[in-house]
């Protein structure tokens, strides 16, 4: 289901396809068993299909993070998005996953992002909650601090 998701995401031109009103469905279920044949399991291929023939492929997005959520819930998942200025290494991950998940008691999801306007550090986005652990973060709040008289 991500390689969809992205092949959307990535190209509007295919996202418009799918959504066109105007294709028919059997264009569209063999489009999706061009792009995704072996790729995916059956039953998720069938799936497609079906909100294909309903015209409603163009909610894929949002009924995958449903999905996505409910399983989590119920799996006790919890997805982390790290940001950085430079990629981490697997071990620096990790680490950031074994803290996170000793506070939470959770399995910690990580996906890992590149945010170009941090100096150094972290930031962790779980849910719609930032913790901020960037350098530029902390200069910011000893500006303040500086200009506040401390």
């Amino acid at each position: 289901m991500q390689a969809l998701l992205q092949l959307l995401k990535g190209a509007p031109s295919v996202n418009q396809f799918f959504i066109d009103p105007e294709i028919p469905a059997i264009t569209k279920e063999k489009i999706l068993d061009q792009i995704l044949g072996r790729k995916v399991k059956a039953l998720i291929l069938r799936f497609l299909k079906l909100l294909a023939q309903k015209r409603k492929l163009g909610l894929f997005e949002q009924i995958h993070q449903s999905f996505e959520s409910l399983y989590f819930k119920e799996k006790e998942i919890l997805a982390v998005q790290i940001l950085t200025a430079a990629a981490l290494s697997e071990s620096h991950v990790q680490k950031i996953c074994e803290k996170c998940q000793k506070f939470t008691r959770k399995k910690i999801l990580p996906r890992t992002e590149g945010k170009q306007d941090l100096i150094a550090g972290f930031q962790l986005k779980i849910g719609d909650q930032v913790k901020d652990f960037s350098i530029k973060n902390k200069l910011e709040r000893f500006k303040k601090q500086v200009l506040l008289g401390f």
